[in-house]
């Protein structure tokens, strides 16, 4: 498994499933409103061989999986890469063992 972020329109409860193609791939463990959309957290399992952009669905609705830079702990240094924000000074997040630059 590995922890990936998914954009959706509203947010969702901790536990509920990503499914794709009606198979279950995944488990959210965090979901956040960030301006206009959602922001989840997600492990996703290998074998659905995961990719950025990847269509999901989450309670009924669409959402997609997307790569963000600052998915590891500790973060690494220099710019981070996010498609919400570009910043170079960090700003602790409220989800768990994660950075957001």
């Amino acid at each position: 498994q590995t922890l990936w972020g998914i954009q959706l329109p509203v947010p969702t409860a901790a536990g509920t499933a990503v499914l794709r193609d009606n198979e279950k791939i995944g488990t959210v463990t965090r979901s956040s409103l960030i301006r206009e959309t959602a922001l989840a957290l997600a492990f996703i399992r290998s074998k659905a061989e995961p990719y950025p952009g990847m269509a999901v669905e989450i309670d009924q609705r669409p959402a997609q999986l997307v790569k963000l830079a600052y998915l590891t702990y500790p973060p690494g240094v220099g710019r981070c890469q996010n498609p919400w924000r570009q910043s170079t000074q960090w700003r602790p997040w409220n989800f768990d063992l994660v950075l957001v630059c």
